[in-house]
């Protein structure tokens, strides 16, 4: 026992910190190209990516692996960057805080990684909202304490408002990808896809990176909403959480590195972070709104399916509920057929005519109503058309003459005569007497029908030969 044990936390140790070194290792990456997207001269970044990705990474894989985090950010920032130990551990603090405030948040709100429902799509761009504040705000004071003086508000506003627009547009495909990365298109759609990315990344490029961005008087970002509301209604959040990241992505870089209009001063940056801050709170909700129709849809569509199965059920046992009636209702006349006759005779000759042969008959004929009765109150066998067989050990002789006497008045308003032959030995069967002796009145009252009146009837019965 003591050996499992061991091997279980040894097993589980090293999967949490092969996760944890892999972690860290992709944090640490996207932080030193974080690092490029800081304008010179300024203390904060345009577009910080390894905001978003610390959040999601939290988000997707647990509060336990935030030492991965920090630790990067505090070796990034003091090797890489030259920044002092304090204030670089500061930094990385701050950061880290910023991702476990956001995690946490988004956890107690009941956050869906697919980005189905609108409140998930306002649970994240309430989190961007708060998480970013404080983060920017212990940054702040962290500066003020460690150097000694006091960073402007403007820093403040810079630090919040960037890592806030870089978690809407990046967090939501970092999220919604990495929790589902493989589905299914058809060539169509595929081809779709690429069309619509294509112009959205492209129009992004001419807008960033080179100077045409406008035709005529008409800005191109105008003309991106057109493809953004392609891309919302027909890949849903997936495609629109992708093409929030290649705006942001190919936005803020192209601010810094490319030869557009826009050049990294404060007043460029502010307008980009606002521009690409608009654009992902609309479409976010916007395709959030848009699967939650869909969804409807395919629930609505389910429910019809069911209904409609359970109509069909309905109409199938009504229509055998019907036929077991009819035929019921029909086997119930032969066994009333000789009660009346009985009964009139006995109106006629008193009640000396009671003979035990006669009363024998009626009894007989009264258990089979009984039986008939008994069945038409089953309504566990009406639904399903089946008639319950009792069986016994019976004659064939006695279930052939009880039937004959069953139709024996019918057959004399007809004027048929009747011939019975029957072996002399008795041959026993395990049978239904009921269910037997409505074959047989079924036969004889066919025979009865199809025969020209004042014919003649013979029942044989003999072993096969």
């Amino acid at each position: 026992m003591k050996i499992a044990l061991q091997a279980f936390f040894f097993s589980t140790s090293r999967a949490y910190f092969t996760k944890l070194v892999i972690i860290g290792v992709a944090y640490a990456v996207v932080l030193f190209f974080s690092y490029y997207l800081v304008p010179p001269g300024t203390g904060a970044s345009i577009f910080w990516p390894v905001s978003a990705l610390g959040l999601s990474l939290i988000v997707l894989y647990g509060l336990e692996y935030w030492p991965a985090l920090i630790l990067a950010h505090f070796l990034m920032g003091f090797l890489v960057r030259g920044t002092p130990p304090p204030l670089a551990a500061a930094v990385a603090f701050s950061n880290t805080i910023e991702a476990l405030i956001g995690a946490y948040i988004l956890a107690r709100i009941g956050f869906n990684p697919m980005f189905s429902h609108v409140r998930d799509s306002l649970s994240l761009i309430l989190t961007a909202a708060t998480s970013t504040l404080l983060s920017a705000s212990v940054t702040i004071l962290s500066i003020y304490f460690i150097n000694g003086t006091a960073p402007s508000s403007a820093l403040l506003v810079n630090l919040w408002v960037g890592h806030a627009v870089t978690i809407l547009a990046l967090a939501p495909f970092i999220i919604r990808w990495l929790s589902r990365p493989l589905f299914y298109k058809t060539s169509r759609e595929v081809v779709e896809g690429v069309a619509v990315f294509g112009i959205i990344a492209t129009l992004c490029f001419l807008m960033f990176w080179t100077p045409y961005s406008s035709i005529g008087s008409i800005s191109l970002i105008y003309v991106l909403v057109i493809p953004l509301i392609w891309a919302t209604m027909r890949t849903g959040s997936r495609g629109v959480t992708l093409s929030l990241a290649l705006i942001g992505l190919i936005g803020a870089t192209g601010i810094l590195f490319g030869w557009g209009p826009l050049t990294p001063s404060s007043q460029t940056l502010f307008f980009f972070q606002i521009l690409v801050g608009t654009l992902c709170i609309i479409f976010l909700l916007f395709s959030s709104i848009v699967d939650e129709r869909l969804q409807a849809i395919r629930d609505l569509e389910e429910y019809i399916a069911k209904l409609s199965v359970t109509v069909d059920k309905i109409r199938t046992e009504d229509r055998a509920k019907t036929e077991f009636l009819a035929i019921l209702a029909h086997e119930l006349r032969n066994p009333l057929s000789p009660i009346l006759s009985s009964l009139e005779l006995l109106k006629l000759q008193g009640p000396e005519a009671a003979t035990p042969e006669l009363i024998e008959i009626m009894d007989s004929h009264v258990q089979t109503v009984a039986r008939l009765l008994d069945d038409l109150l089953d309504i566990s066998r009406i639904s399903r058309k089946k008639f319950q067989l009792q069986k016994e050990q019976v004659t064939l002789q006695d279930a052939l003459r009880r039937s004959l006497q069953t139709v024996e008045t019918f057959l004399k308003a007809r004027g048929h005569s009747v011939s019975l032959t029957l072996p002399e030995e008795d041959v026993w069967m395990s049978a239904d007497p009921v269910r037997l002796e409505q074959i047989f009145v079924n036969l004889l009252n066919n025979a009865g029908k199809y025969t020209d009146p004042n014919g003649e009837i013979q029942l044989i019965c003999k072993p096969a030969e």
